[in-house]
């Protein structure tokens, strides 16, 4: 799969890179205060991608999966989708909604409204953490819509993905971000998706043009 981030300076890698830390950072101490006990997260993959390549990255079509978009205005427009499979979502919302029980084969109708709910606030949590990541390094504002949340085959996830951001962007910024808490460890995909212009803006404030 095609990385743009191998093509990018040393100057831009270690911005993106400082991007994940600090939103990883911020979204850890949110999600440790909600909780009351230490959550740690870390970010050990970055990549810019050609959108096509978010396909590589979520698997089969046939994963089930969940998803939580936002939509992006001000100095950068686009989206961002927080993707999830349903074995890490249930273990996300649990840890959220005090649920101590394990479910070995949880699927897509094990998750109730409130594990819904509870994801929403992830979503939001690490969408504001990484906008406010962003913005600390590069001075762009950006203002999150309410997230609209999807339970579905990852093919499903990917057609919404095109319909929403096909025409007007040409790369994802992939965070990989991965949560612990005590024994339990959960792995998230992270996208930011700016519209072309969005992105030389975001390009060119991080010291790229």
């Amino acid at each position: 799969m095609q990385n743009i981030f191998e093509s990018l300076t040393p100057a831009q890698i270690d911005a993106m890179r400082e991007i994940g830390n600090i939103g990883a950072g911020n979204a850890a101490t949110a999600l440790s205060g909600i909780l009351g006990k230490t959550v740690e997260m870390t970010v050990p993959e970055i990549r810019v991608i050609p959108l096509s390549g978010v396909q590589d990255i979520l698997g089969s079509p046939e994963n089930p999966v969940v998803g939580g978009m936002v939509d992006l205005t001000g100095d950068m427009t686009g989206q961002v989708m927080l993707i999830l499979g349903i074995r890490e979502a249930y273990t996300v919302a649990s840890l959220l909604c005090g649920r101590s029980e394990q479910n070995d084969s949880v699927g897509i109708s094990d998750l109730t409204e409130l594990d819904i709910s509870a994801l929403e606030e992830v979503t939001n949590i690490l969408c504001g953490s990484y906008l406010s990541a962003i913005s600390s390094l590069s001075g762009l504002n950006t203002t999150p819509s309410v997230p609209y949340m999807c339970i579905d085959m990852a093919g499903a996830m990917l057609s919404i993905i095109a319909v929403e951001c096909g025409k007007t962007n040409d790369c994802a910024l992939f965070f990989e971000t991965c949560f612990s808490e005590a024994e339990d460890a959960m792995a998230c995909h992270f996208f930011l998706l700016p519209d072309r212009e969005s992105y030389k803006r975001l390009m060119a404030s991080l010291g790229v043009s």
